[in-house]
């Protein structure tokens, strides 16, 4: 009888014990899914900032681009006007000369 009334005291203790431990376990697993959940968020709104970023950064790139093929072309209009000049230049230096010559005469 006694045995009796050990092993069921025992049998109380154990279920008392495993009852707060999957209280607590359940509490532990709660905490974890609000972790998840608040990760998810956090993940969602951070691939949100890097399709802007990458979209900002097409369009600078683009820019980049654009202005390059822009310089290019006016880096050759200037060239074009530096021939274009000496042109000009080498027209009024052979006038000067033609002028000087029939001076002397």
């Amino acid at each position: 009888m006694i045995r009796l009334v050990f092993i069921r005291v025992f049998l109380l203790i154990e279920y008392t014990v495993l009852t707060k431990s999957l209280k607590i376990e359940e509490s532990l697993v709660l905490d974890l899914k609000i972790l998840i959940y608040r990760s998810a968020d956090e993940i969602e709104k951070i691939k949100k900032i890097k399709a802007d970023s990458n979209k900002v950064i097409l369009e600078a790139m683009q820019k980049l681009k654009d202005l390059s093929e822009f310089r290019d072309l006016v880096q050759q209009e200037l060239e074009e006007l530096k021939v274009d000049a000496q042109a000009v230049a080498d027209i009024m230096e052979i006038r000067r000369g033609m002028q000087t010559s029939r001076s002397r005469w």
